[in-house]
């Protein structure tokens, strides 16, 4: 018999006891931890009121010993071989896996908990063999038990005897548990994905749709290189919970399968990746809907990364509107300004800087950045191409060659714009 059950059935008879328990408590609950550990049977003068002490150690997680009022409660009433079972898990509990081994002796019962216990104790010692000998005394085993011999089957490395006990720990529960349990033996140990796929997917048809279930079969499906599938899975995850990772996890899934439209309506609607969503805009020159977007989200935060986007958004409706006004691109480059200075970032020095070059306005000033810039990205062939552009405008022709020869050998002239640039600084002298 489990405790809860001893305590959830006492506590209605208890009603008789509440003028004992009140005159009590002061001098039992309150009372130092070594007078709770020596109380008798005698001065708590019922079977009832010690349960109330164990109880009440619990709510207050007081640090009493459990065990000897157990055994206690057990030598008052040994009828109820629960106490028992209690008192062995009690000492079991505190690692004297010993001393439940040699007191299981000495109680000399047979019950299926008791049995259970003395299993549990070889299983602490690392007995492995005597656990399983124990357990296996036990007729009509539970899951629990066969979880038990799947666990030192895990221990063992012993696969097959993990895999045969769980799954008659999940047919006799049909626990949910169990079944990721299986399903993870499967598919990371034994590398049977369909096979974890089959039973999780059976397992939401048997029992319903289960939340924990299902993002984990997402989980195999997309290990499995099943992108589709696991994308609809997580899309219904995230219908019930909009959860952050799981919209991450769409969200890698739609970069996978290239599906931009799908992503770009995903984020709208769930404002789950606003600077991926203004990166999706750029790339796919929306210019109009990320400038709307990034001035509506600096507005709301007066975060500078939003300023800088919204710049370069404008300035690309600017070139793409065809305009020539040199108020609006001076109003531009103060806006990336403002923010390169606060923010140490690459992409908006290099912007800022290549826009002022190619524009031939503070040509010096925008070399400084761009080489900033590359400072941070050393490596960026297109920084590289911005400092070559700089270094051309300034009419360094030899120091131009030098970079913009670096960026044809990385990546080539396959770029419109590096063409163009190459064959103007190879002409330069």
């Amino acid at each position: 018999m489990k405790l809860v059950t001893l305590l959830s059935s006492t506590f209605i008879f208890l009603s008789s006891c509440s003028s004992v328990y009140a005159e009590n408590q002061n001098n039992i609950l309150k009372s130092d931890i070594k007078e709770q550990n020596n109380i008798s049977i005698d001065d708590l003068e019922s079977e009832n009121l010690m349960l109330l002490v164990i109880a009440d150690s619990e709510v207050k997680n007081l640090p009493i010993d459990k065990a000897d009022l157990f055994l206690k409660l057990y030598n008052y009433n040994k009828s109820r071989e629960g106490y028992a079972v209690q008192y062995l898990n009690a000492l079991n509990n505190n690692g004297l896996f010993e001393n439940v081994i040699s007191e299981a002796e000495k109680l000399n019962l047979k019950n299926d908990e008791i049995i259970r216990e003395i299993a549990k104790a070889y299983l602490g010692l690392e007995n492995f063999g005597m656990a399983i000998d124990t357990i296996s005394k036990i007729i009509n085993k539970n899951s629990l038990d066969y979880a038990f011999l799947a666990d030192i089957g895990l221990k063992l490395r012993d696969i097959d005897m993990a895999l045969i006990n769980l799954k008659e720990a999940y047919n006799k529960s049909g626990s949910k548990q169990f079944a990721m349990a299986l399903a993870r033996l499967e598919h990371i140990y034994l590398k049977m994905s369909d096979e974890a796929i089959n039973l999780l997917e059976n397992h939401n048809k048997n029992y319903s749709f289960d939340f924990d279930i299902t993002r984990y079969l997402a989980e195999i499906y997309r290990d499995s290189f099943k992108y589709n599938e696991s994308l609809k899975l997580y899309q219904k995850l995230y219908s019930e919970s909009e959860d952050q990772n799981i919209a991450n996890e769409i969200i890698d899934l739609m970069t996978i399968l290239s599906l931009k439209d799908d992503l770009i309506k995903f984020l709208k609607d769930t404002n789950s990746n606003n600077l991926l969503l203004l990166s999706l805009y750029f790339n796919k020159y929306l210019f109009e809907d990320g400038y709307k977007l990034s001035e509506k989200l600096y507005s709301e935060t007066g975060e500078l990364e939003y300023l800088a986007q919204n710049a370069m958004f404008e300035y690309e409706l600017y070139q793409k509107l065809n305009k020539k006004d040199q108020t609006s691109l001076l109003n531009i480059i103060k806006k990336l300004e403002t923010v390169v200075v606060k923010l140490n970032d690459p992409t908006f020095l290099n912007y800022v800087g290549y826009l002022m070059v190619d524009h031939n306005i503070r040509i010096k000033d925008g070399v400084k950045y761009i080489r900033e810039a590359l400072k941070l990205e050393p490596d960026s062939p297109y920084i590289t191409d911005s400092l070559a552009w700089g270094e051309y405008k300034l009419g360094n022709c030899k120091e131009a060659k030098k970079h913009i020869e670096t960026v044809v050998k990385n990546i080539g002239t396959s770029e419109p714009e590096i063409k163009e640039h190459f064959e103007k600084i190879n002409s330069c002298k």
